[in-house]
């Protein structure tokens, strides 16, 4: 008996020990599946491209696995991060993010704005909202001047802002997500996803919320798609 009171908090210790490590540093399983999943991306998307995958660790702040990978283009190479998620497991790409050594931050920032306004002129007989379309163009790329077919390593992402919520129904939010969609999908940009989302103005002013300003907003509907994907209202957040 008297060794068992000496092993069960042991136990108990290891427990917490064991726990505490994969909050902070993730654990060998999850790390090997966010790798695959990394390996099995890169295959297939980059088909004609030499890349190479360099070190990788856990983002605890975001739960997700970060890799460090290199795309070779004779006579350059540039490195991205990439992020893989979620926590327990990591099966999607949350994100790809040039490494500030290899961005020409110069060039990105203006192609970022001409293709904002490339993207909101596309879209002006469906949508009338905000359009940010963000692109990172890798020092010394080869192509000088912007265009919608643009072949970055990484595709640029498309961020579209709605008016504000005057009680539109999911399905009618989906309605013209569908109809940007499908004129994107119709045009030669090239994109790799695009994040939607409609906020909503809420009067606190009777102080019910306690904590927030009289006046606040939240989101009421966000949805995420990708180029030629189908997408529901299941899909709605």
């Amino acid at each position: 008996m008297k060794k068992w009171l000496f092993i069960i908090p042991a136990l108990i210790i290891t427990g917490f020990v064991l726990f505490g490590y994969n909050e902070f540093n993730g654990n060998f399983i999850s790390k090997q599946i966010a790798k695959s999943t990394l390996k099995k991306h890169l295959t297939e998307t980059y088909t004609d491209t030499n890349v190479q995958i360099e070190k990788g660790g856990y983002n605890f702040k975001s739960g997700t696995y970060m890799f460090d990978v290199t795309f070779y283009e004779p006579p350059n190479n540039w490195t991205y991060s990439i992020e893989i998620g979620p926590k327990y497991s990591p099966i999607s790409i949350e994100t790809a993010t040039l490494h500030y050594d290899s961005k020409d931050e110069g060039m990105s920032s203006l192609w970022s704005v001409q293709g904002s306004s490339y993207v909101k002129k596309l879209l002006a007989d469906v949508f009338s909202g905000g359009v940010s379309y963000s692109i990172e163009v890798p020092k010394q790329f080869p192509q000088k001047e912007w265009t919608p077919t643009v072949d970055v390593p990484v595709a640029p992402s498309i961020t579209i802002e709605f008016a504000l919520y005057k009680g539109e129904s999911k399905e009618a939010f989906l309605k013209t997500v569908k109809e940007i969609q499908a004129a994107l999908d119709a045009d030669e940009l090239r994109y790799d996803s695009v994040f939607i989302y409609m906020d909503e103005k809420v009067d606190n002013r009777d102080g019910k919320k306690e904590g927030y300003a009289d006046i606040y907003y939240q989101r009421k509907y966000s949805l995420q798609f990708q180029a030629n994907s189908e997408i529901t209202v299941h899909d709605i957040q």
